[in-house]
């Protein structure tokens, strides 16, 4: 690969990561017809508010920014490549194990008021993530879960957390 063309890539990487980075707490909590974003799950750990939620349980994965550019870089050097790769974490995470441990690991409170309403264009789905790992072709293993990622994204947010051990 040519330096020209790799200092090219490079930079669509940096800008994948900071479009990465603006999303990657995108936890869709469904409330009252609406969702509930990432914001309002940080802004009720910030404000010590109650977050409001409905009774559905669902699964997502989250993916590190580290194992984002794992896989890119393997991608990179996989040359010629000419197909598509879904990323995945070392495991996902469901709606309501993620919020226990935000509970207990940042203090989020939140209720679950059953009936809230659901609304989905696309009708509900509770495993919200590929189960593909075509990946793997590549070489590609993911160093973090779907909890450790959200977990350590925080810190970009001002939210910290209790224990040291996560």
């Amino acid at each position: 690969m040519k330096i020209k063309n790799y200092s090219k890539i490079l930079s669509y990487l940096v800008i994948a990561s900071i479009i990465y980075s603006s999303i990657i707490l995108t936890v869709i909590l469904f409330q009252q017809k609406k969702q509930s974003s990432s914001i309002e799950i940080i802004s009720s750990i910030k404000q010590n508010k109650k977050l409001i939620t409905n009774e559905f349980d669902f699964y997502r994965d989250y993916i590190h920014p580290k194992d984002l550019f794992s896989l890119l870089k393997k991608c990179i050097n996989k040359n010629p490549i000419n197909d598509v790769f879904d990323l995945y974490s070392k495991k996902p995470i469901g709606k309501f194990e993620l919020l226990n441990s935000l509970k207990d690991n940042f203090g989020l409170q939140y209720e679950i008021r059953p009936n809230s309403g659901f609304s989905s264009p696309t009708g509900f789905k509770k495993n919200y993530y590929s189960e593909s790992r075509k990946a793997k072709l590549l070489g590609y293993e993911p160093q973090y879960s779907s909890i450790e990622t959200i977990v350590n994204e925080m810190k970009y947010f001002n939210c910290y957390p209790y224990k040291k051990s996560i």
